[in-house]
């Protein structure tokens, strides 16, 4: 009879303090903390694929050749010339979104 009432003390939470159990607030267990979301890696220069450094050497080349026609006195020719620089970068994007929505189907 004597277990049944200290189960009884220790569950009412009255009685003698030392059957109660103690809250350590200072545990060594570390807190949980969700893991962070972390981005894909950026692609470096180095993993430009062969048709695009082909791209941007023919419009570094359209840009030159169209400023040193400028400075050698050919005005309007250099200025049609300038204009392709553009045209080639953006036909070359569209080349690009063509063949990458074609993968996907």
């Amino acid at each position: 009879m004597q277990k049944n009432n200290n189960n009884k003390q220790r569950n009412s939470g009255g009685g003698n303090v030392r059957y109660r159990k103690k809250k350590n607030y200072n545990s060594n267990k570390k807190p949980y903390t969700p893991k962070k979301y972390t981005q894909k890696p950026k692609p470096k220069f180095v993993e430009i694929q062969y048709s695009d450094k082909i791209i941007f050497v023919l419009g570094g080349v359209t840009l030159l050749s169209s400023i040193l026609m400028w400075f050698m006195g050919h005005r309007e020719e250099a200025t049609y010339i300038g204009i392709w620089v553009p045209g080639i970068f953006s036909a070359s994007s569209f080349i690009r979104l063509a063949f990458t929505r074609a993968k996907r189907k």
